[in-house]
């Protein structure tokens, strides 16, 4: 192996995808130290080259030198997005019910919620693409959702196509959880499972419905 083509193209690779010392390191679990005598050419073997190279999608052939491509070869790290389907599972994205009316994300980024595929697929019919998970607050519809059930909402679930079930609404710019019922005349009634809060009322101009609460954590 030579010492000095292997610090050249590690250093290069690291720097073409955008990986520091510090977090190949992490990744190897090594010191960071391991890494920068590699980088500098103060060592010039190890045994972790295989996996060096997988984590800068590579090969260990390209490292020491004896191939031009790097790409030739390599085999891509597994994305989790991958992982989770070949898990069965499907990444769902996590709100804050304050985000559907434009207040401030809770979360510095956007949080995902893994569900088992199989699980939910009967509920929204395969249409992936049109739910959301959200953390219940407050007691408004216990014992029913309790403060922190987990929830999931199908946003194609958008009129009010089932009496008295659970639905995240919009009444006049704020967000609730409640069951609703649709009367002849066209207005709403909220009601929520706390029976020691009173049912709202909304006109049938009044009631936006963002989707059905189709599952919650404590069912299944």
């Amino acid at each position: 192996m030579d010492g000095m083509t292997l610090a050249t193209r590690l250093k290069a690779r690291m720097d073409e995808v955008g990986m520091s010392q510090a977090e190949l390191a992490r990744r190897l679990g090594l010191a960071q130290p391991t890494i920068a005598k590699l980088v500098s050419g103060a060592s010039q073997r190890t045994s972790h080259l295989h996996r060096i190279a997988r984590e800068l999608s590579t090969t260990p052939a390209y490292l020491i030198g004896e191939t031009e491509d790097p790409s030739e070869g390599a085999v891509p790290l597994p994305t989790l997005e991958t992982v989770l389907e070949q898990f069965g599972q499907v990444f769902v994205p996590l709100m804050d019910l304050s985000e559907l009316v434009g207040g401030p994300s809770t979360t510095a980024t956007p949080r995902f919620e893994p569900f088992r595929r199989e699980r939910i697929e009967p509920m929204i019919r395969g249409r992936f693409d049109q739910v959301f998970a959200f953390e219940m607050q407050g007691d408004v519809m216990e014992p029913t959702l309790r403060h922190g059930t987990l929830c999931l909402v199908d946003r194609a679930q958008d009129r009010i196509a089932m009496q008295d079930e659970i639905y995240v609404v919009a009444v006049q710019g704020m967000i609730a959880v409640k069951r609703v019922r649709a009367k002849p005349d066209g207005s709403f009634v909220l009601m929520a499972d706390n029976r020691a809060i009173p049912d709202d009322h909304a006109g049938k101009d009044e009631l936006d419905v963002v989707g059905r609460v189709v599952w919650r954590a404590d069912v299944l």
